[in-house]
């Protein structure tokens, strides 16, 4: 008779978001885990306030890495994956509310696929209406950034960098699935090296997708499960940071990727999106959102300058 049970270690990152991080964390309690056992729940804090400290401190079902500096969601993830005992990981957003049977459905559903060469899986996912979210995108082009800064992609829904045209209601091989729910194993992980540390945050997951397949795995949208996912809510209040990242971020992918010409072309694009979303705002009249995008595009500009000339757009290692 075969005993074995797989193991399944947690990892979430923290960064002032202790509210969402303590309803994932019940929600994880609430879990049916009788086909696998749930080694452990690392939380990384990234220099939370005192406040955001005290609140985890209180947690008995967690092992809480404290970080003397907010280190950035890849490096994060990659101390917890170092500090797991499972074989398997699950990289968790801390907004996230896990369903009661989605580990078990997604950790037996990626064994199923051990064999076939999966590489890493991804759930359905719900906003805060109970809509299913069309989470799952294609690796980055710079046609893709062309059609969303022109608008061509909400005529054209295949133009989307995003699934869009595609109901996200059943199973299915794809290039990135989202890294709120990020399910792989700890040897293919480490086999990978980890997540690539010059993303602070954002594209970490679909840079490691992109190696994935570019090692002969596949990646997998599970619809068979799902969590709630209240998209952005762990950096809500920070929205001027959070667009400053997403775009530094994509230009160091594609420079990564495609080379330093294609990043300079995702720079243009980037220059584009900022006239295309400052008409939108001033015909919406949002003027705190106008304050925003002018914020997060002068810590571009001085990001772009402080390394047009450095390693993070000259290397592609």
């Amino acid at each position: 008779m075969n005993n074995y049970i797989p193991g399944l270690s947690i990892v979430i990152v923290n960064y002032n978001s202790s509210e969402y991080t303590i309803r994932c964390l019940d929600s994880i309690q609430k879990s049916e885990m009788k086909t696998f056992c749930l080694e452990e729940i690392i939380v990384v804090d990234n220099a939370s306030d005192e406040r955001n400290l005290s609140i985890l401190n209180e947690r008995t079902d967690i092992r809480l890495i404290r970080n003397a500096k907010n280190e950035g969601f890849a490096k994060a993830c990659n101390q917890g994956a170092a500090d797991a005992s499972a074989e398997y990981l699950l990289f968790l957003n801390p907004d996230t509310i896990v369903k009661q049977d989605t580990l078990e459905v997604s950790l037996s559903t990626y064994r199923r696929h051990l064999k076939k060469g999966i590489g890493a899986l991804g759930v359905q996912m719900l906003d805060e209406s109970n809509q299913v979210v069309r989470s799952c995108s294609r690796f980055p082009r710079n046609f893709y950034f062309f059609a969303k800064c022109t608008g061509l992609n909400r005529i054209i829904k295949s133009w989307n960098l995003f699934m869009c045209e595609w109901n996200h209601l059943t199973d299915r091989k794809v290039d990135e699935v989202m890294g709120a729910y990020f399910m792989v194993s700890k040897d293919i992980f480490l086999k990978l090296g980890g997540f690539d540390e010059r993303f602070f945050v954002y594209y970490e997951e679909v840079d490691f997708c992109y190696r994935l397949v570019k090692s002969g795995y596949y990646n997998l949208f599970c619809a068979e499960t799902n969590i709630v996912h209240y998209a952005g809510g762990a950096s809500k209040n920070v929205k001027s940071h959070r667009l400053f990242y997403e775009i530094r971020s994509r230009i160091i992918y594609m420079n990564k990727t495609f080379g330093h010409r294609s990043a300079k072309i995702t720079i243009i694009l980037a220059r584009l999106e900022f006239f295309s979303r400052l008409f939108y705002l001033k015909m919406k009249r949002e003027q705190q959102g106008i304050k925003e995008l002018k914020e997060a595009y002068l810590l571009l500009m001085q990001w772009l300058k402080e390394n047009s000339e450095g390693d993070i757009l000259c290397s592609k290692e």
